[in-house]
């Protein structure tokens, strides 16, 4: 190498070096940890995960499908679920409505998914409607219809004020589905 194309060399690490302490010091001098704790309201850890009816169905099921199958709660409507487009790739023009549809999904959860215990798949979802169900008739019926886009099989149980499920009462509504 010549002594000219060392110079240009060393301008140009020189000049990069620069340029990166200059957005280093825009942003603050200092990298931000994405999941930081910094933010202007207060996190709580919650009593207890599931409401008092919630807790006594699980139970019920667990006590029903426990040998052959794991009870998941709360799980999110994306986990079951991927997105595509048609051509079952997502082309870069494609990412906005890619956001778009997973944004919509991954806020929703079901309330219970059975899975089989080789294996892990779906066997079912159910939903337990409570008072939590309440005025959300059309986020139920796009769960439902998803659902049913994809051939899982869903069952609906209207929960009871006392919470008083039995087994034979769940086996009741999950006929032919386990």
């Amino acid at each position: 190498m010549d002594v000219r194309t060392v110079g240009i060399v060393v301008g140009l690490l020189v000049a990069a070096y620069l340029v990166g302490k200059f957005f280093w010091w825009r942003k603050g001098g200092e990298k931000r940890e994405y999941y930081s704790l910094d933010f202007d309201f207060s996190v709580f850890k919650r009593k207890k995960v599931f409401t008092q009816n919630e807790s006594k169905f699980f139970e019920q099921l667990e006590k029903l499908v426990g040998r052959r199958y794991h009870v998941l709660s709360m799980v999110r409507l994306a986990d079951v679920l991927r997105i595509d487009n048609d051509k079952g790739n997502l082309k870069y023009a494609d990412r906005g409505a890619y956001y778009a549809a997973f944004n919509r999904v991954s806020k929703m959860h079901l309330d219970f998914v059975v899975i089989t215990r080789p294996g892990h798949y779906v066997a079912c979802i159910i939903e337990l409607d409570d008072s939590s169900h309440d005025g959300y008739p059309l986020k139920d019926r796009f769960k439902d219809e998803v659902l049913r886009t994809l051939d899982l099989p869903m069952v609906r149980i209207k929960a009871k004020p006392d919470g008083n499920y039995t087994p034979e009462y769940i086996r009741e509504h999950l006929q032919g589905l386990l």
